[in-house]
């Protein structure tokens, strides 16, 4: 399991290993949904059902992976009347890849459209 403090701290440096482990276990195309999602805000787990039209196990499978990796954090917080009310939300590296992932896409966007302009 990583180590919740070093991947939810923003200031510190998150080591290769990590990094490099959480990129492996990216490995389902609904991971990186769970991902863009939470990349919004913060949801609940009836939320993430919701989005994703899945089905309750399968978002339990994949959404224990993405903690045990250090990608999403869950906590509780008081709300809506309900002590216990439970979110997700990406931890830093969970924010760092998505971060990196939206600079290669936009590289790789303007660099399409460089190719477009200098075609003309």
């Amino acid at each position: 399991m990583v180590n919740e403090k070093v991947i939810n701290n923003t200031n510190q440096f998150i080591p290769e290993d990590f990094i490099i482990s959480a990129l492996l276990s990216l490995n389902s195309h609904l991971d990186w949904h769970i991902l863009f999602d939470l990349s919004e805000h913060e949801k609940t787990f009836i939320e993430l059902v919701k989005d994703l039209g899945i089905e309750d196990k399968k978002l339990e499978y994949h959404i224990e992976k993405l903690l045990k990796n250090g990608i999403i954090t869950h906590y509780y917080r008081n709300e809506f009347l309900n002590p216990n009310y439970s979110f997700y939300a990406l931890s830093n590296l969970g924010r760092k890849i998505i971060e990196n992932i939206n600079r290669i896409v936009n590289f790789s966007d303007k660099q399409t459209e460089l190719k477009k302009k200098t075609r003309v």
